[in-house]
């Protein structure tokens, strides 16, 4: 979406103005998994574009039109690939640093926005349990907490 309104903009300040084209042309270019745009999957056909020719409006009975949005949805899902975030288990690849899981004490991101000069990590913090996402942490203030592993960098001593 940036980079079609950096196309639209030209220079131009009113990024504003522009978002409904760049919305429109977005919403009628095919997607790249289906090869159909996301206005045909919708309405049954593209949107018509100002300065675009109308083409012939033709009247098509409710069921025809379902029975056909059908076909079109499923020879798409036949030929659509199977996407990364989509894997099994064996083909999934973590990209959690394999000595987070057994480091002792850890430090947590802050999330809030924080002065240039300002540390971008506090603690360490004890971990008290690991699971998959989330770490448990104590706190000095006597508290635990559950802090997701986004968050969480191996604090080496």
């Amino acid at each position: 979406m940036k980079n079609s309104l950096r196309c639209r903009l030209n220079g131009n300040g009113n990024w504003l103005s522009e978002l409904p084209w760049v919305v429109l042309g977005l919403r009628n270019h095919p997607n790249t998994d289906t090869g159909i745009a996301p206005s045909e999957l919708v309405f049954g056909a593209k949107l018509r574009v100002p300065g675009h020719p109308p083409t012939a409006i033709s009247h098509v009975a409710p069921s025809t039109f379902v029975e056909k949005l059908r076909t079109a949805v499923s020879a798409a899902s036949h030929q659509a690939r199977e996407t990364p975030w989509h894997c099994t288990e064996e083909q999934h690849h973590s990209n959690v640093p394999a000595n987070l899981f057994s480091s002792k004490r850890v430090l947590v991101k802050e999330e809030r926005k924080l002065a240039s000069l300002r540390p971008k990590f506090s603690g360490p913090y004890e971990v008290v349990s690991r699971q998959e996402k989330y770490f448990t942490l104590r706190f000095p203030e006597g508290g635990e907490e559950k802090v997701s592993i986004d968050r969480i960098k191996q604090f080496n001593e």
